[in-house]
This record gives C-alpha cells, structure tokens and sequence, in this order.
C-alpha cells in the first residue's frame, strides 16, 4: 500500500505482486498506473478507512513518503492525526508486515516554534500560496506517536540529499534545519 503516492511510484512496481495506491484525489487522467496498481481515493484520518475495497486486504508492506507534515488541520492537530494515521494503518498490516516512512523532519524546537505560529502560517500557505496545510515534525514526536500507536521501529541511516525542495525552491541540506529520516516499523 502507498499512502499518498499522487501518481509518483519512486520504486519499480515490478517487483511487487500488487500495489494499492491511497491519495484524496482521483488518478489523474495523465497518469498510467501499471496493471498490477490500483488507485483508490480514501483519507488515512477517517473513521472508515479500512472499508470498502481496503476491508479485506491485509498489506505486507505500507509506505508514507513525505505524508506525515500534510496530516495536521485547520486547528493543527498534527500529533493526534498521525497518531489515528498510524492505528488506522495497524488494522490493514499483515502480521508481520512493515510500515516504512520517509519523513522530512526538523529540530523539536521548531517544531514547537511552529505551534505558536500555527495560525500565521496557516493563513500563509492557504491563503496566499494556495498550498495545503503544513506543519514540521520532529523525529522525537514522529517516534512518540509510533510508540503510542504500538509500533516498534527502527530509525536507519540515511544519505541526505544535496538539495531538498522547499515549497518551490531547491535549498541546499547543508543549510537548512530539515533532515530526511527512513524509519521503518512492525506492530509490537
């Protein structure tokens, strides 16, 4: 299962024996999923997620590519989202599958600087840029929530990119406080 994948497949669906791809939106026409993808639109915050065509499904390996910073709200909520992200998850891995996520993260005082300034920025990225909403985690709350949720997880290294793309700029790593983590977690 990829959580959010907007028609982007950064693997070779090949090598899996099928695909289930999770986004808000419906496929875009320009997009051609290979036979073995399917595309369902479905929110991983709702009460009903794993209904429907999910229901009977039990997934070996789920994926979250940059997702988690998207999943807080109008009034933030950031925490208690990802936290209702990841039970959701739990009930559609298999036994002994995996929930791997890759997750631009940031120093936990910025992530609690961007609390204060929630509603600034808010408006900012809505308002002005048109863009969605956005708040920073930190990999100390990335790793309380998967422990809430009752997951183990292991953080692995991780090569930084030389650029990381910052709404529509490319920012070099060396000087930007965020820092790409691949985590990778079971259910304990």
């Amino acid at each position: 299962m990829d959580i959010g994948a907007a028609g982007v497949i950064a693997y070779d669906p090949s090598l899996c024996e099928k695909i289930t791809i999770i986004d808000l939106f419906p496929k875009p026409s320009n997009i051609n999923l290979p036979k073995n993808c399917i595309w369902l639109v479905g929110n991983v915050l709702s009460d009903n997620f794993n209904e429907g065509e999910i229901t009977h499904q039990k997934y070996d390996i789920i994926l979250m590519s940059s997702i988690l910073h998207h999943l807080c709200d109008y009034n933030n909520n950031i925490l208690n989202n990802i936290n209702k992200s990841f039970t959701n998850l739990s009930k559609v891995m298999s036994d002994n599958g995996i929930l791997l996520i890759f997750e631009s993260t940031c120093p936990n005082s910025i992530a609690k600087f961007e609390d204060l300034i929630y509603p600034i920025t808010r408006q900012l990225l809505t308002k002005i840029f048109k863009f969605t909403f956005v708040r920073l985690l930190s990999l100390k709350e990335i790793e309380l929530e998967l422990t809430r949720a009752d997951f183990t997880y292991e953080v692995l290294p991780f090569r930084q990119p030389k650029f990381i793309a910052q709404m529509y700029w490319r920012v070099p790593s060396c000087i930007y406080p965020l820092k790409i983590n691949a985590i990778l977690t079971k259910l304990k």
